[in-house]
């Protein structure tokens, strides 16, 4: 019932290719739960990379939608383990990866504007555009969720 798990799980059984239900009860399945722990465990610590932030959540559109999603598989998993895991860390780390999709977003509004500059031959210092366009996805592509605060988008 969660689309993010549904993910991992889909990416677990591509490796395995065809089997029976056996199989999936010894090696898919754990897999696929370790997976969903892992991931639930780098975001709650922050160091998630932003290249699996983009892999796994950016199909989410807005942020009550991701935090849904985040608190549906942290009460699965919670129900799972039998942890007391409450999920209220899950609020802040939503804000920081919609902070993290604010940073993409002007990156590429300034990708665009560089367009539009040639297109239309404008002439002056480009060079705060020219480096917002160009280093941001070069500089955080093996960057952590730790990585996005306040102190870092300044």
């Amino acid at each position: 019932q969660n689309d993010l798990f549904i993910q991992l799980w889909e990416e677990k059984m591509a490796e395995c290719g065809t089997i029976s239900i056996p199989i999936v009860a010894q090696q898919v399945w754990p897999k696929a739960y370790l997976h969903a722990q892992q991931l639930m465990e780098a975001l709650h610590g922050r160091t998630l990379k932003l290249a699996d932030v983009d892999r796994y959540l950016s199909k989410y559109k807005t942020p009550d939608e991701l935090r849904q999603v985040l608190m549906n598989l942290n009460n699965q998993l919670k129900t799972c383990t039998g942890n007391s895991n409450d999920g209220k860390w899950i609020a802040n780390v939503v804000e920081t990866i919609v902070q993290y999709w604010s940073l993409k977003e002007h990156e590429m509004a300034a990708k665009k504007f560089l367009r539009v500059k040639e297109i239309l031959k404008l002439t002056g210092d480009f060079m705060q555009v020219e480096a917002l366009a160009s280093e941001v996805s070069s500089c955080m592509k093996d960057q952590s969720l730790q990585m996005v605060n306040d102190k870092n988008l300044v």
